[in-house]
């Protein structure tokens, strides 16, 4: 009697927990597919991307407000409406190699980037080409920039992201810890033409730290015993 008594409660809260879920399963079925969180991580754009910087420069426009100085808010509200940011997070090669590939395309006009990383031998380059892409039309889909090939890379440079640990097998029954780097890519693209940079001083008509002590302090005091 005892063990008939537990089948039937055992029945009874199998019943209760396939009835809800067969009622939610069409409405489930119904529901459009939701992007895959880990395709959302590895791979987001402008302006959905805070990743740098926009913390620091909400503060900072807060501050220029408070402060009173206009024209510094203003041309931080113009910053804003105008730069355009992307990024990449957790791309499989070291920080080391794909900075070798950001340095490339800095200071360079948005389609002379392109170019150079579409040339490009190297893998990494071929994650930096699309970041680059989906920020060029973001600054037209986002920020409204209708000619958005009049931009050039104000900033280009590279995380570390996370390192996954493995063993790497050897022989005589030893392992070694083997590392598989992660590095994550930060882009910023501005309109207009690349400023120009700033004249730099002559330094081979300046007189050297040393000469320079040497005329201020001699060391011998002239007329001196």
């Amino acid at each position: 009697a005892t063990s008939f008594m537990l089948r039937g409660l055992l029945g009874l809260a199998r019943a209760a927990v396939l009835l809800p879920v067969a009622a939610v399963a069409p409405q489930a079925a119904a529901l459009p597919a939701a992007p895959a969180l880990g395709a959302a991580r590895l791979f987001h754009a402008a302006p959905r991307a805070p990743h740098f910087c926009s913390v620091s420069r909400a503060k900072a426009l807060s501050r220029a407000v408070g402060q009173g100085k206009k024209d510094v808010a203003a041309k931080l509200e113009d910053e804003a409406r105008t730069t355009v940011y992307g990024c990449r997070r957790d791309i499989k090669t070291s920080p080391w190699k794909l900075n070798l590939v950001a340095r490339q395309v800095r200071g360079l006009p948005i389609d002379k980037a392109i170019m150079q990383m579409e040339l490009s031998p190297k893998r990494a380059a071929q994650a930096v080409r699309q970041v680059l892409k989906i920020t060029k039309d973001n600054a037209r889909t986002h920020r409204g920039v209708q000619d958005n090939s009049n931009l050039y890379v104000a900033e280009s440079y590279v995380g570390k992201g996370m390192y996954l640990h493995g063993i790497r097998s050897a022989a005589r029954g030893r392992m070694f810890k083997s590392d598989k780097p992660r590095a994550h890519y930060y882009l910023k693209l501005k309109p207009g033409p690349k400023p120009a940079a700033k004249p730099k001083p002559d330094l081979a008509r300046r007189p050297s730290l040393l000469q320079q002590r040497i005329l201020e302090s001699p060391w011998r005091v002239p007329n001196g015993l």
